[in-house]
């Protein structure tokens, strides 16, 4: 399965990405690691045949909070993801993602 990101940067499980997520009325991103990429009957709830599992770090509260990770999510649009290099992700977003 050939999976791209934005860039064209191939998908793959144990990638480090960033992707957009709904905070309130605005959107942001989170920093996430890819668990699993599951092909699915491609129709309107999964347009492009893929879902893609991820799980991210929440850090839209770091002021008051400390980064803890979130539940796993399914991302329906490769297209709206980045794959990062591991050296762009800070080591502490890092160490959490590690154990996911």
């Amino acid at each position: 399965m050939n999976i791209q990101d934005k860039l064209g940067t191939p998908i793959e499980v144990g990638s480090f990405i960033a992707y957009g997520h709904a905070l309130g009325r605005c959107a942001a991103l989170r920093i996430g690691k890819v668990l699993a990429i599951e092909e699915k009957p491609q129709d309107y709830k999964c347009p492009n045949g893929v879902k893609v599992v991820v799980r991210g770090v929440d850090d839209d509260c770091l002021i008051l909070y400390d980064l803890k990770l979130v539940k796993p999510a399914r991302l329906l649009f490769p297209d709206r993801i980045i794959v990062l290099a591991p050296s762009r992700v800070p080591e502490t977003y890092r160490q959490l993602l590690e154990d996911a």
